[in-house]
């Protein structure tokens, strides 16, 4: 009984078995004779690009026709849009020669194939003779559409490369301006107004090159907070092509922009050579002079890929990237605040009188001109000469403190300063007075009212340096 069974669960798995081979040949040979698979790549249109007299096919479900008038390509439903003569050009590059990857013969039902409704639609007109290029739907396993030329049966495999030539919108066919290219070292000034209103200056005066304002008062700014921003100015580039001429500000938000950025800079241009040949002219000839240049920038809406843009008069729309925008537009005055609490050149400075522990000492550095005509420096202490190193040691903790953050209101301090340091140059003279703020921090209070948070590590140094001036002083009287 046993034996019987197990005959008939072979019998069945066999018939299963010749079952699902008879159904996988039978699926193959109906493939074969669907697609008719050639084993080779077949030229199925030729053109020349130079005989093509229009050409119309679909950008963003509207039809668009590009037609050639006096040599040059122009839109035929808006005579006055800015086509890029060099990308019709390429379009029609890419039509002189398309082949397929397959043919399919005697191919009877379209919509199976996409091509009852065609996807895009492609027209040519060559020497008076209209030629036509229809594409269907995709086909993942071969990456080509299926598509006809003109009133031929046969449907074709054409290459997925040849279908992106004509997709995006419009205005990837628009040959728009571009925003200049502004060298951070070339910027003189940038002005934000929105939200936040400040102005950047950049400065030989100062040692980080840069001035921040708030349209009342004016100081040094943090000088990577500088460069980071006259980097944002130099990242600012054009993205999307958006409108040439918009009659309508307010469908960007430009009729009330959030902010506008305005830049002055300058650009070294080469002056002409006027051609004299004397000896003086030869010397001016080539020379450079800096040309001064302004661009206002006015930011509008988000767009899908960052902002609403349009320069200061112009009528043209594009977008702009969101992160070099926000890093200008999005900063405030505070963030470009030096959180150096006092930084001298040693070169520059004059005298600093320092009081700590109920005693006060004077740091004087006076120069002169030797006889090879280079400045040379001599460092006192109380009006002793003081050893150098242990004076530049105390001078360099001292003046490159930096805050941990600058408080937004001036801080009243109560008691007496633990160190107070007052600063002489050029004849001008400046005060800051540390006090404990917590166990964990200074407030440094200039005299002008200006306070910093100040870790308490960075004061704390200064204590063995200043010992060790006083020390050496002392040694040196007895």
């Amino acid at each position: 009984m046993k034996k019987k069974s197990c005959i008939v669960k072979l019998g069945i798995s066999l018939l299963v078995l010749c079952l699902l081979l008879g159904t996988y040949f039978l699926l193959k040979q109906k493939n074969e004779e669907k697609t008719s698979q050639e084993d080779t790549s077949e030229e199925v249109f030729e053109t020349s690009s130079d005989e093509i007299e229009s050409i119309s096919f679909l950008l963003d479900q509207q039809n668009v026709t590009f037609q050639k008038e006096e040599e040059q390509w122009i839109n035929k439903d808006d005579k006055n849009f800015p086509v890029d003569q060099e990308k019709v050009e390429d379009l029609l590059t890419s039509l002189e020669s398309i082949t397929s990857v397959r043919t399919i013969e005697d191919a009877d039902n379209l919509e199976e194939y996409g091509l009852e409704e065609p996807s895009q639609t492609i027209q040519i007109t060559e020497n008076e003779k209209t030629r036509t290029i229809q594409l269907g739907s995709y086909n993942e396993t071969a990456d080509a559409y299926y598509g006809k030329i003109d009133d031929g049966e046969e449907i074709y495999l054409l290459h997925a490369d040849f279908e992106t030539s004509f997709e995006g919108t419009l205005y990837d066919f628009a040959e728009g301006s571009t925003f200049p290219v502004i060298s951070a070292s070339d910027i003189d000034q940038i002005q934000v107004n929105g939200e936040n209103t400040y102005t950047l200056a950049a400065s030989d005066e100062v040692s980080s090159g840069w001035m921040i304002s708030d349209g009342e008062a004016s100081e040094e700014a943090d000088s990577s907070e500088a460069s980071a921003a006259a980097s944002s100015v130099n990242s600012l580039s054009y993205l999307s092509f958006v409108n040439y001429h918009c009659e309508d500000d307010s469908a960007y938000g430009l009729d009330q922009p959030r902010a506008s950025i305005v830049i002055d800079y300058h650009q070294t241009v080469e002056e002409e050579d006027s051609g004299d040949s004397d000896e003086s002219s030869e010397e001016e000839s080539g020379s450079e002079e800096a040309e001064q240049k302004q661009v206002t920038l006015l930011v509008g809406n988000e767009a899908d890929d960052g902002y609403y843009v349009c320069e200061s008069g112009s009528q043209e729309i594009y977008t702009m990237s969101a992160e070099s925008i926000d890093n200008l537009i999005g900063k405030t005055v505070s963030d470009y605040w030096n959180l150096k609490v006092n930084y001298y050149a040693i070169t520059e400075i004059q005298s600093i009188s320092v009081t700590y522990a109920g005693e006060t000492n004077k740091m004087e550095v006076q120069s002169s001109v030797n006889e090879e005509d280079e400045t040379e420096y001599e460092y006192y202490f109380d009006g002793e000469e003081a050893d150098e190193n242990a004076f530049k040691n105390f001078y360099n903790a001292l003046v490159n403190i930096s805050a941990q953050e600058r408080m937004e209101e001036n801080y009243q301090p109560t008691g007496d300063a633990e160190w107070k340091f007052t600063f002489e140059q050029n004849g001008e003279k400046e005060t800051v007075s540390y006090y404990t703020y917590n166990e964990n921090f200074n407030v440094a209070v200039k005299d002008d009212g200006t306070s910093y948070l100040v870790n308490k590590m960075n004061v704390k140094n200064l204590v063995d340096l200043l010992t060790a001036l006083r020390e050496k002083e002392d040694s040196e009287k007895d």
